[in-house]
Formats: structure tokens, sequence, C-alpha cells
């Protein structure tokens, strides 16, 4: 697309509604990688970061409803290259510390938040959404609990002892490669172009919730209201409770890698990682992925980058 001729305003117009059908209806008119130009070459423009949020589809079977962990939505800061990713780690790691860093898939599907009482029930779910607000899907996801397994290793590896916490889980919701085969051989309605817009459109569907179980989470944060832990902890308890857990029905396996070094060795690593990943690894994930994300584990580090509206830096 040739954007030399078009006004700021109209490239973010443009930008919001590649946006609003990638995140709302799971469609695309371009390629992510054309988003992605057309994305750095407005905040090049602007000097402001784009918000990639977007308002939740009109329907009337959901309602739209304030979310209580907005923190856990957002987008992460994107970079390109290796060399980018260097530029990255030099930049928040100027004294070039030996630090650790988690890398993990970046799922391609829905983002959504559950939130859970003290008894494991979900009390609420709700997609990502915009300006705090997300669709509440929680009818949708009504059968979906934490076992009790769950709940005592709260207790004692994340030192839950309100008996009134919530507990709040960010989630990717996902269909696998399998069933998404499987589902555009028998649709008699539509096929859909990649399991990302099949998870849209079960969620439009006028029987979501018989169709909620192809639906699979990825868990990628928890925390909750009056309980705070670091994020190593929270990754662990991910790992060892939460991932293959069949009263979620959260996916079965996680790929992941903690790198330790400089900057310049954690490069070196992260490249390694990447191209095996680009060489014939990606093919044999189960999910559909588009990127890798980097994130430091020291809670030094995450507080002071923070982040700036809907990006985490």
């Amino acid at each position: 697309m040739t954007t030399k001729k078009l006004t700021l305003k109209q490239l973010k117009t443009y930008l919001d509604r590649q946006s609003a059908l990638y995140y709302n209806e799971g469609e695309s008119e371009i390629p992510d990688s054309e988003f992605d130009r057309l994305m750095r070459e407005y905040e090049r423009r602007s000097g402001k970061t784009y918000d990639t949020t977007t308002a939740p589809p009109t329907d009337a079977r959901y309602a739209t409803t304030e979310h209580n962990f907005g923190h856990l939505t957002g987008r992460t800061r994107k970079t390109y290259s290796i060399p980018e990713v260097l530029d990255w780690l030099k930049d928040t790691n100027p004294e070039n510390e030996t630090v650790q860093l988690l890398v993990t898939d970046k799922y391609d599907g829905n983002s959504g938040t559950a939130e859970f009482d003290s008894a494991g029930n979900l009390k609420q779910f709700l997609t990502r959404g915009k300006d705090g607000k997300g669709l509440d899907l929680t009818e949708v996801f009504q059968s979906r609990k934490l076992p009790k397994s769950v709940l005592v290793a709260m207790k004692e590896k994340l030192k839950f002892t309100h008996p009134d916490d919530t507990f709040a889980l960010k989630v990717e919701m996902l269909v696998n490669y399998e069933d998404f085969n499987a589902i555009n051989e028998t649709s008699g309605e539509k096929t859909y172009s990649n399991p990302r817009n099949l998870v849209a459109g079960i969620l439009r569907s006028s029987n979501a919730q018989d169709l909620q179980e192809f639906i699979r989470f990825a868990p990628l944060r928890t925390d909750a209201a009056l309980t705070s832990y670091p994020r190593t902890d929270d990754w662990s308890f991910i790992q060892d409770y939460l991932v293959d857990c069949d009263d979620l029905l959260t996916i079965p396996k996680m790929n992941y890698q903690v790198l330790t070094g400089t900057n310049e060795e954690i490069a070196e690593e992260l490249e390694v990682y990447y191209n095996k990943l680009i060489k014939g690894e990606r093919e044999k994930r189960p999910y559909m992925i588009d990127g890798l994300v980097l994130e430091y584990l020291s809670a030094t580090k995450r507080t002071d980058l923070g982040r700036v509206n809907d990006t985490n830096k």
C-alpha cells in the first residue's frame, strides 16, 4: 500500500480499521508484516505510540465491562531483528550487567482475562478491548474453574491468605491446527482462513457456549487483588499448575527459554533459538504463533521499564 500521500489522520483511520478486523473479527485485509510497517510509519511521523487496543464488537448477547486488572491487557513493544533486540538490551541494560530474560512464544489468538473467586469459580471473563473495557464472555466460559489442587498451591506457593482475594489469569484463546482443519472440513457455512479467525468465529456464533470446548487457554500471566508475588514465582506457578489443566482447558505444553548473560551473550543465544524456530521448529508447534516475547525477570527492571499507554516496555 502506498502511504506517502495519506495524511496522518488517514493513516491512523486505516490502522484502526485493520486493528478492529484483526482483533474483533479474526480477519485481515493485509499481512501482519504490512500492518507493522504502517504502524512504524505512523509512530515515526506522529512521534506517538500507536494504541492497538480496539473497541469490542457490538453484540446484543454480551455486555462491555470494565477491566479490574487492566494492566494485564495491552501489547508489547516490537522489534524486527536481532540487532534491534540488542539495541533494546543496551538501552534497558546500559551497565551491561548479567541479567535473565524469559523468552516465550507469541501466540496468535484472541486475548482475554479471567477472574476467579476464592473457591475457584469464574467471576468474569473479558476480552482485551479498549479504554479499559472488554467484551464480557463470562457466560461462554462459565464451566471453567480452578481445581482444588490449584487452590491449595496458590496458598502454598503464592501465599494467598485472604479468604476474599481474587485471582486473575491472562490467557490467549487458541484453537490447535488439528481441530482447525477438522472444523474447516466439516463446516458447511464458512471456511476459516486461520485458527485465530476460527476463535473469533466461535465467540461470535449463536452456540458459542457449546463450541467453547474447542478453545484452549494459553496461560500467560497471573495476578491477584490482595496478594503480590514476583514474575519468577508467577511463571513457575503457571508451568507447574496451570498448563495442561483439564478444568481450565489449557494447552498441554508451553515452549519457553530462560536466557542469562550480558547484552551481547543474550543476543547470541536468542539468535540461535530464533534460527531454530524459523528453520522448522515453528511448523511443529500445535498452535499458531507470530513471534517471540522477551521480558526481564528482574522485578526492579520490570518496574523501571513500566508501560506507556497500552504498551509494556
